[in-house]
């Protein structure tokens, strides 16, 4: 009995045992970071609001990316709330969101304790917060990225900030805009500098000892420069007007000036500027997303009065020097043509350009599918038409029979024509020769050529005698020829008699 005790004893010791193991091995990892009111654990890093990932974490990089999350509630410590908030590691920020005080009643939009904060390759608005990215005792890094804070009424004084950092804060290739922010930027060192860099802030007109820069080392580095306020001067830490007056309002970029940009989307995507404003020749950057089933077609930059210019498929291209430029993203479906070979015309058939067609039913003129064929029409290419030969005597003609003369097309030597060669016809001036001797041969040898020979020789001694010179040779041949046929006809007459 004792034994079974002992025994059931060390069973469920062993249980309890297992059971410990158990949960240790299988512990989530929990970071020192929250998204509103979530804790980012190892478990939910990937989707920390459970909303299909629109708010992923990566341990190893230490990056919250952020795809426009709805963000409520906050989470509070060290005497501060925020509705992102790190404590004690370096936090780099990226993607777009939009903190808005209304969902978490906090008094910071983002804060990092301790350490440096890296907002990089974002889109992020804050606004009704006291402040909106703050580090405690540390630096704010803003690169290649747009952050926009707005304040509140109740909220400009001269501890509200747009970007503060204890030690410092740096700027580059960004656009940043505050309003109604006592301090926006505040630090021991503040560095400002990049190309594309555009930095436009209002100090909150009622808030005591509002300037729109506090810190004890303000530097802007080349090419950029302070546009306004005119004149200003860099007084210590502070900017002032030529007045001596604290700058209210200030307008850092190039000295060319800077623009804005607005993305159009044409078909099923989605595409953004990382920033809204660029300093003229700065490279803009465009994030695009197409829907499934579909692809970046192009991409190209409209300036007003000008013809569209193509950005290319890397999505990035230098800001042009105008107020505005509109990029319009194309998106169309994914296409797999096939090659239609070239049909070529004949004499009398029109032919097909080769070109490829796609199983949807669309043509284009190229493998990739980039340039649709809207109309078959243009494929046709015209019959040729025949371009007949000099031509060849096939049948040489008579004097009664007609010729041929073959042609044969240039383009087709299977294609031929002929054409009649008329006939020679007869000379005339040798039929007459024929004619005049076939008349001396068929004279009868009856009595009436005698009564004939007696006329002759009538017509002979009547002859006119303007003839009997010889003056014409015809008519001296018929002279000859009518005696030589009396002398015939006595001969005749002389034998008829005889026989009598």
């Amino acid at each position: 009995m004792m034994f079974r005790r002992k025994l059931a004893a060390c069973m469920t010791a062993a249980a309890l045992m297992t059971s410990l193991c158990s949960v240790t091995a299988f512990a989530d990892t929990e970071y020192p970071l929250w998204v509103g009111s979530t804790q980012v654990t190892d478990a939910n890093k990937d989707d920390i609001l459970n909303d299909g990932g629109k708010a992923k974490y990566d341990p190893e990089t230490q990056t919250l990316t952020l795809d426009n999350p709805t963000i409520t509630g906050y989470h509070s410590d060290h005497g501060y709330s925020a509705q992102v908030f790190a404590d004690g590691f370096a936090l780099t920020l990226s993607g777009k969101a939009d903190f808005d005080y209304n969902s978490a009643n906090a008094f910071l939009a983002v804060w990092d304790y301790q350490e440096t904060l890296t907002i990089k390759d974002a889109e992020f608005t804050a606004t009704g917060f006291d402040s909106g990215f703050v580090s405690c005792n540390y630096e704010v890094h803003v690169e290649n990225s747009s952050v926009k804070v707005i304040g509140t009424d109740i909220s400009s004084t001269k501890d509200s900030f747009a970007l503060a950092g204890k030690i410092g804060v740096k700027v580059k290739d960004s656009y940043i805009e505050s309003e109604k922010c006592g301090r926006p930027f505040s630090g021991e060192s503040i560095i400002i500098e990049g190309l594309s860099t555009v930095v436009r802030m209002t100090a909150a007109s009622d808030a005591t000892g509002g300037v729109v820069v506090s810190c004890d080392d303000l530097q802007i580095l080349e090419p950029l420069t302070v546009l306004e306020p005119e004149g200003a001067v860099i007084n210590g830490g502070r900017i002032t007007d030529a007045q001596g007056n604290n700058a209210k309002k200030l307008v850092i970029t190039n000295e060319q000036g800077y623009g804005e940009v607005e993305v159009v989307v044409n078909g099923e995507g989605t595409a953004y500027a990382e920033k809204k404003y660029y300093g003229y020749g700065g490279t803009v950057k465009i994030n695009a997303q197409p829907a499934e089933g579909y692809r970046i077609k192009n991409v190209d930059y409209l300036i007003p009065d000008s013809e569209p210019a193509k950005v290319g498929e890397n999505l990035e291209f230098q800001m042009p020097a105008s107020d505005k430029v509109t990029v319009v993203v194309y998106f169309d479906e994914i296409h797999n043509p096939e090659l239609v070979e070239e049909v070529p015309a004949t004499c009398e058939e029109t032919g097909v350009k080769a070109h490829y067609k796609c199983q949807c039913g669309k043509l284009f003129e190229d493998a990739e599918a980039m340039t649709e064929i809207t109309d078959p029409d243009t494929l046709i290419i015209p019959a040729l038409g025949h371009d007949w030969d000099e031509g060849e005597v096939i049948l040489e003609p008579t004097a009664t029979e007609e010729g041929v003369k073959l042609f044969t097309c240039k383009n087709d030597p299977s294609h031929t024509r002929t054409e009649a060669i008329p006939a020679l016809g007869e000379d005339e001036s040798s039929e007459s020769e024929i004619s005049e001797g076939d008349s001396s041969e068929a004279e009868p040898e009856s009595s009436v050529q005698e009564e004939d020979s007696s006329k002759a020789e009538e017509d002979t001694s009547k002859a006119p005698e303007g003839n009997k010179g010889g003056s014409n040779p015809n008519t001296g041949k018929a002279a000859v020829c009518f005696a030589l046929l009396a002398v015939a006809g006595a001969v005749v007459l002389i034998v008829f008699k005889r026989k009598k």
